[in-house]
């Protein structure tokens, strides 16, 4: 395949185009299609990587089309973001037969590709541009439209960002973090950081300097004044939290999948000893009162017991008063946030003090099904290591109660199944 420079266009109507959401250039500035214009938001240049691989680079920036979080889900948005040389950025495109058009693959997921959201209703303006599972429709076909060296000067080189040195400490401060690494961190330089790194309108809140402190850590905080190497260093994976069993007590009295009131929900329950704690810094996304529910998700990727390396939500339900806690609230791994209680459907008494969690993949801002909140995806033991230097009492490491059967070919006997650091 040529290596073209130009405009990708639906194939459904190439009057419609791939294009930066309001013209924009700043990183984590969603695609869309939009009607043609030649803008510098439309303009591409597609960069063999080898092995069949391409950058879409976007001209103007120099940042490359790359997708939201580096999830691959179906619906999983693209967004304008630095190159990182992860899979998320590197995409494969397969001409149809007999056809001047392309389908475009993404590396994250063989089994899904760049698609045009409810395409089959036809083009339009700010139309949502997004990963969907392989299908022939003609909204998964592009078009790849040259336009001429005068209007579009040639991008063809790898894109050259200078990145900030990795910050291998362990202060939840992004001050403290650019101070110890020699780094101007007065507010007019983070406000500048920000801004090259798609934080807008900064203001100095926690969860802003937390992005940028993670950016930091991972050695992806882009250097506003290209002081350092011009590429990004590898990626210092120790940085990244490993999500703890969030309680001082591993007394679990009903495990997933029981008959009980656990049938088909994939969620236990602790009786946790004290104070349930945040078992990786996370923000409070969601809360119900009515059956003390709340959501809390990582600001980063953390690992999982089982090696897994992704976003990590936990559902907790029960605690009969959560007035103390707010969406949006960042809370740093470790810190004690919620209660054992007894709230159901409004009553702060209706069961005996427990905590319930559920465990979700990704980033959940909201429950996958509100009349079942406290259904979760995976196995705590698959997600939570236990970190024996806070929990420090085991009293049983979940067995079926007594009497009951499983549901969902589910382990009765979860000895064993836990991993601690």
């Amino acid at each position: 395949m040529p290596t073209p420079k130009g405009i990708i266009a639906s194939a459904a109507d190439p009057n419609y185009v791939l294009d930066l959401s309001g013209g924009g250039a700043n990183t984590y500035t969603y695609f869309q299609l939009y009607q043609r214009n030649d803008s510098d938001a439309q303009i591409f240049t597609i960069k063999n990587m080898g092995d069949g691989w391409f950058l879409i680079i976007h001209k103007k920036s120099g940042k490359v089309v790359n997708v939201e979080s580096g999830v691959s889900k179906s619906g999983a948005r693209l967004w304008l973001y630095p190159w990182d040389s992860t899979p998320a950025c590197l995409f494969r495109f397969f001409q149809v037969t007999d056809s001047d058009s392309y389908v475009i693959q993404n590396r994250i997921s063989p089994g899904r590709i760049l698609d045009v959201d409810n395409g089959h209703m036809g083009c339009y303006n700010n139309q949502r541009v997004q990963l969907w599972n392989i299908h022939d429709g003609i909204s998964a076909h592009w078009i790849l439209i040259p336009v001429s060296e005068n209007s579009t000067p040639s991008n063809d080189t790898t894109p050259q960002i200078s990145y900030f040195p990795v910050y291998t400490g362990y202060s939840f401060s992004i001050t403290t973090a650019l101070k110890s690494l020699g780094i101007d961190s007065s507010f007019s330089f983070r406000t500048n950081i920000a801004q090259v790194n798609g934080i807008s309108d900064y203001i100095g809140s926690s969860s802003q300097n937390l992005i940028m402190l993670n950016l930091l850590k991972h050695g992806q905080l882009i250097d506003p004044n290209g002081t350092y190497n011009s590429n990004p260093p590898e990626q210092n994976t120790e940085s990244y939290e490993k999500a703890w069993f969030p309680a001082p007590v591993m007394h679990l009295t009903q495990i997933a999948y029981e008959s009980y009131s656990h049938k088909n929900s994939n969620v236990i329950d602790i009786v946790p000893g004290g104070r349930v704690f945040a078992p990786f810094t996370g923000k409070v996304v969601y809360k119900n009162t009515r059956w003390g529910y709340v959501l809390l998700q990582s600001i980063d990727k953390v690992y999982y017991a089982d090696g897994t390396l992704d976003y990590m939500t936990i559902g907790l339900m029960h605690d009969s008063d959560i007035s103390d806690l707010y969406e949006g609230q960042i809370i740093p791994q470790g810190q004690v946030f919620y209660d054992a209680g007894g709230m159901g459907a409004g009553n702060p008494n209706a069961y005996a003090k427990h905590v319930e969690i559920g465990v979700f993949k990704g980033q959940i801002s909201s429950p996958p099904n509100p009349s079942k909140l406290s259904n979760g995806e995976v196995f705590a033991y698959n997600a939570f290591f236990v970190n024996t230097s806070r929990t420090t009492s085991i009293i049983n490491v979940g067995v079926m109660e007594y009497g009951n059967y499983m549901t969902n070919e589910a382990i009765s006997n979860w000895n064993g199944y836990w991993k601690d650091f």
